[in-house]
C-alpha cells in the first residue's frame, strides 16, 4: 500500500471530522462527505492489510481515540507523532484539525519549511548564536507578548532571522490558533491548554497533562490571558510546538540539570549537530541526542553519528521514568548492532554519572 494513499484516507478522515464537529448538534447524525470518502478508504484499506476496520459512526469514533499509528497501515507514515489521534479529550485533535484545515500534511511542512530552513540559513552564515537564541526562544516562551518578541528582534541575535517572524510562520495570533473566553497554559510547557466540553482546560500533550496532574505544587497554575487582551498575545504554530518546542524541553532541562551541578553545557553546538556537549573535569566531552522513547528503532539509531569530538557518544532518553531502565537495557542488547559505539542511557543515568565525575574531582 502506497504512503500516499494512506495519507490521502487519514486526510479525508481528519476534514470529515472537522466537518462533523461544526455540525449542530441535531444533525450530528449525517455523516459528512469527506468522512464517508476517508471511512469507505479506511475500511478498503483495512481489508488489504488485514485489519479490522470500524463500520459504523459509534465504531469510527471509538476507533479516532486511539494512536493513529495503532492503525497497522499507518506505522511507517513519518509524519504522525506516536501519539497523535484524530479524537482527543472528547475533541477533534490539534492534529486532525491542522491536516483538514491545509488538506495536506502542514505539520511536516513547517518541520521541513521552518524550522529546517532555519537551522539551513544559520548554518549557511554562521549564525551559531542566533540559532541557539531562536531555539531557546520557541521552547521556554512559546506563547509571547507582542513587544516582547519586538525586543527580541530587535537584539543582535536574532536580526538576522527577522524575515522568518515577519509572515507569521512561527508565531501566529491566538485568535488564529484557537478562540476561548480567556486562555490557559499549561503549567510545563506554557502553551495554550485546549477548552474541554466541561469547561475545564487541559494540556495539549498529554505527557504534559500527566505530569502536571502529578506534581501540582510543582507546576502552579498559570494566570489565564483574558479576551480582552488577546489581541497583543502571540503563540508559536501547532507544527513549531510539536516539533521544536515539546522536545526542546528535555534537551533545556537536561542542560539546566548538569550545569547545576557544575558541568559546562553547550546546547546545539554546531547549530545543532546533536543536542548537547557536556564538558566535565579531565578533558570528557559528551556529545548527547535527546530523543523520546518511541523514537528509539534500530533504524533510526543508525541516523545518529558518533561526534569525533566528544570522548562519549550518547543517545539519551527523553524521560524520567524509572520503569524505563529495564526496557533501555533490553534495547541496548537488542539494538547492540545499530548503536556501535554510541551508548543508549536514561537522563537521569546521564545525570547521576555526571554527579559522580564532578564530585570524584571536588575532593
Amino acid at each position: 500500500m502506497k504512503e500516499i494513499d494512506i495519507t490521502k484516507t487519514l486526510q479525508y478522515l481528519a476534514t470529515g471530522l472537522v466537518e462533523w464537529e461544526k455540525l449542530d448538534l441535531d444533525k450530528r447524525n449525517e455523516i459528512p462527505k469527506a468522512l464517508r470518502i476517508g471511512m469507505s478508504k479506511l475500511s478498503a484499506i483495512s481489508i488489504l492489510e488485514g485489519e479490522t476496520a470500524p463500520t459504523n459512526l459509534p465504531e469510527f469514533f471509538q476507533w479516532a481515540t486511539q494512536p493513529i499509528k495503532s492503525w497497522k497501515p499507518a506505522e511507517k507514515v513519518e509524519f504522525i507523532p506516536e501519539d497523535a489521534t484524530f479524537i482527543d479529550d472528547g475533541l477533534v485533535s490539534d492534529f486532525a484539525k491542522d491536516l483538514a484545515l491545509t488538506g495536506k500534511n502542514s505539520i511536516a511542512q513547517v518541520q521541513e519549511y521552518i524550522l529546517k530552513k532555519i537551522k539551513d540559513y544559520c548554518t549557511d552564515n554562521s549564525l551559531e548564536d542566533s540559532y541557539r537564541d531562536f531555539r531557546n526562544l520557541i521552547i521556554t516562551t512559546p506563547v509571547i507578548h507582542r513587544i516582547e518578541l519586538e525586543d527580541y528582534l530587535d537584539s543582535r541575535t536574532f536580526r538576522p532571522l527577522n524575515d522568518y517572524f515577519k509572515n507569521q510562520e512561527i508565531y501566529k495570533p491566538l485568535t488564529n490558533l484557537d478562540e476561548y473566553d480567556q486562555y490557559h497554559l499549561c503549567p510545563r510547557c506554557k502553551y495554550i491548554e485546549r477548552q474541554r466540553r466541561d469547561g475545564s482546560y487541559s494540556c495539549k500533550n498529554a505527557f504534559c497533562q500527566r505530569v502536571v496532574a502529578e506534581n501540582p505544587n510543582k507546576f502552579p497554575r498559570l494566570s489565564p490571558i483574558p479576551k480582552k487582551e488577546v489581541d497583543q498575545w502571540l503563540a508559536v504554530s501547532y507544527g513549531v510546538y510539536l516539533y521544536g518546542t515539546i522536545p526542546g524541553i528535555w534537551e533545556v532541562k537536561l542542560a539546566e540539570d548538569l550545569t547545576n551541578l557544575g558541568a559546562k553545557v553547550t546546547l546545539w553546538p554546531h547549530v545543532d549537530w546533536y543536542d548537547l556537549l557536556v564538558e566535565l573535569p579531565g578533558n570528557i566531552k559528551w556529545a548527547i541526542d535527546v530523543k523520546d522513547w518511541s523514537y528509539i528503532t534500530p533504524e533510526r539509531v543508525k541516523e545518529v553519528r558518533v561526534q569525533s569530538e566528544a570522548t562519549e557518544t550518547f543517545i539519551v532518553i527523553a524521560d524520567a521514568r524509572e520503569s524505563l531502565r529495564i526496557p533501555v537495557i533490553r534495547r541496548q542488547k537488542a539494538y547492540r548492532d545499530a548503536l556501535g559505539k554510541l551508548q543508549l542511557k536514561l537522563s537521569t543515568e546521564i545525570f547521576e554519572a555526571a554527579k559522580k565525575i564532578l564530585k570524584v574531582t571536588q575532593q
